[in-house]
């Protein structure tokens, strides 16, 4: 029986991987860096899966003997994250490593530093660029995307070809399954959910989700449109919910949204299956991360930003806001929902071939090792 790491747990992403290959004969470990602070306990643990931290290998440091044993004791490694550079200065082979964003948009580039930065910061930051990039160039396997190519120093970039894998954001029971809810009462108000995390003051900054745009989008909307019923519900979560609510308020607009307060990510599919318009980013491309996929999942039309330029394994998405404006894109939908509805599970079709081949290509890799 092979013994598997999956080294690092940002957004529950090896939870959801492990998930994929628990049916095999690998003896699976999960390992977090407690990178899901900005979630509660309860969000990141699952019942399936024990996910370590350094207390349960008796340990305080990411370096020394006691953490490369832990490591080496494993037949493979699939890691996102800090993972290159642990495996790196722990003289350890990453087989495999499944970049979710900032561990290679951030960790891999000097520009994030900054003569305003204390000094010590401006040490650290250095010192871990160079090890991520050392780590990541001595990895195995890289499933590194298209939109990369932007972000990260060109001497990583030309040692790996790009890849068709997207990152594994949701498990087997949801995307295997035909979801629905159940007693789910039709309303001439149409339900619109936005889960992405409030992001939205700084355009520099690649997590921008765009929120603004949908808020002021939906002020020139209902300007324009004012017939038409509709409530946007948003998640009490991120760092600018207090900023978005003062923006509804000050546009007048507060009968239009709805607050929840944060959920699980498992929660969250409830409500896109309730919803029939979903809003995902709003400002900066999104890929195949976790919102995406369970809103492809639940099989409903999708307001998203996706540049098919620099995404172009991405089923396209038909309310594409790269191209048009939020008030145009809302009165499509509006005008059009059958067909709409139509594309939605289509589009489902093809995120259960790429996650297919996504899963083959893993369980080789492990193989090979």
């Amino acid at each position: 029986m092979k013994e598997i790491l999956l080294l690092g747990n940002m957004n529950a992403n090896s939870i959801w991987l492990a998930s994929w290959l628990k049916s095999e004969n690998y003896n699976i470990k999960i390992f977090s860096f407690d990178e899901n602070s900005h979630w509660d306990k309860t969000q990141v643990g699952n019942k399936r899966f024990k996910v370590l931290t350094l207390k349960d290998i008796k340990t305080k440091y990411y370096f020394g003997s006691r953490f490369k044993a832990f490591l080496v004791e494993h037949d493979v490694i699939i890691g996102n994250g800090i993972a290159p550079l642990l495996c790196y200065i722990n003289s350890a082979k990453l087989n495999l490593f499944i970049p979710y964003g900032g561990d290679i948009r951030w960790l891999t580039n000097y520009y994030r530093i900054n003569l305003k930065m204390p000094l010590k910061e401006i040490f650290v930051a250095i010192i871990v660029t160079y090890l991520q990039s050392r780590g990541i160039k001595k990895c195995e396997n890289i499933f590194l995307r298209k939109w990369s190519n932007n972000i990260i120093p060109n001497k990583i970039y030309k040692t790996y070809k790009t890849s068709p894998y997207p990152i594994i954001t949701c498990g087997p029971e949801l995307v295997l399954s035909n979801l629905t809810v159940s007693n789910l009462k039709k309303s001439k108000i149409k339900k619109i959910l936005c889960p992405t995390r409030h992001e939205w003051t700084d355009k520099r900054n690649p997590s921008d989700k765009g929120q603004d745009v949908i808020i002021y989008g939906v002020k020139k909307f209902v300007d324009k449109n004012p017939k038409f019923e509709f409530e946007i519900t948003f998640f009490e979560y991120g760092r600018c919910v207090a900023k978005s609510k003062e923006l509804i308020e000050k546009l007048e607009i507060s009968s239009y949204f709805k607050w929840q307060p944060k959920v699980t990510p498992s929660e969250v599919i409830t409500f896109m299956l309730e919803a029939d318009l979903i809003l995902l980013e709003g400002f900066h491309s999104c890929e195949w991360n976790a919102s995406h996929a369970q809103a492809i999942v639940s099989e409903k039309p999708i307001i998203a930003y996706v540049d098919h330029s620099i995404n172009d394994d991405i089923y396209p998405v038909e309310l594409n806001l790269y191209s048009d404006t939020f008030e145009n894109l809302l009165l499509k939908f509006f005008n059009n929902e059958e067909s709409h509805i139509k594309y939605a599970i289509n589009r489902k079709k093809y995120l259960v071939s790429k996650y297919n081949e996504t899963i083959s290509r893993i369980k080789n890799i492990i193989q090979s090792c």
